[in-house]
């Protein structure tokens, strides 16, 4: 996926993209500081996750939202007062940002120029996701 963020106000909306383990790759195509809009995540909520989120990623599965949709979207303001620290996706044209997709993750508001950058998700070949798998999609499992 190609990204090009312009001049926006929205700073986008904390989530978690789907229930299998994925990680993203983001290589960045232009300098990005905090007023290019870059992406903010929650440091550790890809493992340490609160009890609520845990509730999100349960109606997302039970609901056959594997792509997230709308129960990736807990209460932002419950993900707002999180203890986690926020981490910015700053850098160089060239950087490339590595993210676990299960984590709490939001873009930010671009106040000047752009953000450019190449995004590449990868789907584990994790147990978790095996199992899912199966759940999921029984008439395609090996």
């Amino acid at each position: 996926m190609v990204e090009r963020l312009s001049v926006t106000q929205s700073p986008g909306t904390w989530h978690f993209d789907k229930i299998f383990d994925q990680v993203k790759a983001m290589v960045l195509l232009s300098d990005v500081g905090r007023e290019h809009g870059p992406i903010r995540y929650k440091a550790a909520t890809h493992r340490d996750r609160p009890a609520f989120v845990d509730l999100f990623l349960h109606e997302s599965f039970k609901r056959g939202a594997i792509h997230g949709l709308d129960y990736a979207y807990p209460p932002q303001p419950l993900v707002e007062r999180l203890p986690h620290e926020d981490l910015f996706g700053v850098g160089r044209a060239g950087d490339v940002l590595f993210f676990d997709t299960l984590g709490l993750h939001t873009g930010t508001a671009c106040s000047t120029g752009e953000r450019r950058a190449v995004v590449a998700a990868y789907n584990a070949q994790t147990a978790r996701n095996n199992r899912l798998y199966k759940l999921l999609f029984p008439d395609r499992a090996a």
